[in-house]
C-alpha cells in the first residue's frame, strides 16, 4: 500500500487546549463526540476463518466506549440495539474502539499500563495486545484499507508526529517530522 494514501490532519494544538478547558472525564467524552467512537461494521462469515465475526453475517454491529463505575471500558453492540457486550475490564481508560477493515479486530487505547498506547484485540475481546510498549503517549490511531497497516500518532521524540506500523506492532516508523503537532491521520479509501 502507497503511504500516499495517509491523510494527515495537523491540528495545531486543538486537543491541549480542549484539555485546559475539559477536566479529564468531560475531554473524554468530547473526543468520543468528534471522533466518532460508533464505528459500524458489517461482518461477513468464512467458515475456515479462525476468528469468526461475533454476530450473524447481515447485522451490522458498533464498537463504543462507555463509563461503568468508574472507568472507561470497550463495548460492542448489534445495530438494533440488542446483544450488548462488554470487551474490556480494566481499572484504567479504555476508549476509541475502531474496527479493522475485515471485522475481526478492534484496535482502541488504553491507559492500563500507566500511559496511553494503542492495543488491539479479537472482535470477541480475546487476545489483548499492546501494540505500541512504550513510555510515550501513542493515540490517535487509523486502519489502512487493507488492514495490514495501522498509523498513529505519538509524541515519542518530543512532538507529536504520525508513525505507521504494521498491523502487529512491528515496523514503527516515524512519518512526519514537523514542528507542530500532528493529529488524526486518516487513510483514503482504496
Amino acid at each position: 500500500m502507497a503511504l500516499e494514501n495517509l491523510i494527515i490532519k495537523e491540528n495545531k494544538g486543538f486537543f491541549s487546549k480542549v484539555k485546559k478547558v475539559l477536566n479529564p472525564r468531560n475531554w473524554l467524552l468530547a473526543g468520543c463526540l468528534a471522533y466518532a467512537a460508533l464505528t459500524p461494521v458489517n461482518c461477513s462469515s468464512d467458515s475456515n476463518d479462525s476468528n469468526p465475526p461475533v454476530n450473524p453475517p447481515s447485522t451490522p454491529m458498533l464498537a463504543f466506549w462507555a463509563e461503568q463505575g468508574g472507568t472507561w471500558e470497550i463495548y460492542t453492540i448489534n445495530a438494533d440495539g440488542t446483544g450488548q457486550k462488554r470487551l474490556t475490564s480494566h481499572t484504567d481508560y479504555e476508549i476509541y474502539p475502531d474496527w479493522s477493515p475485515d471485522g475481526k479486530k478492534i484496535a482502541f487505547w488504553s491507559k492500563r499500563n500507566g500511559n496511553w498506547e494503542i492495543y488491539i484485540m479479537n472482535a470477541n475481546g480475546s487476545g489483548l495486545k499492546n501494540l505500541t510498549e512504550n513510555l510515550s503517549l501513542d493515540s490517535h490511531h487509523a486502519w489502512s484499507p487493507d488492514g495490514t497497516k495501522i498509523a498513529f500518532v505519538s509524541d515519542r521524540n518530543g512532538n507529536k508526529e504520525v508513525y505507521i506500523m504494521n498491523a502487529d506492532g512491528t515496523g514503527q516508523t516515524r512519518l512526519t517530522y514537523t514542528s507542530t503537532e500532528n493529529f488524526c491521520p486518516q487513510w483514503k479509501p482504496k
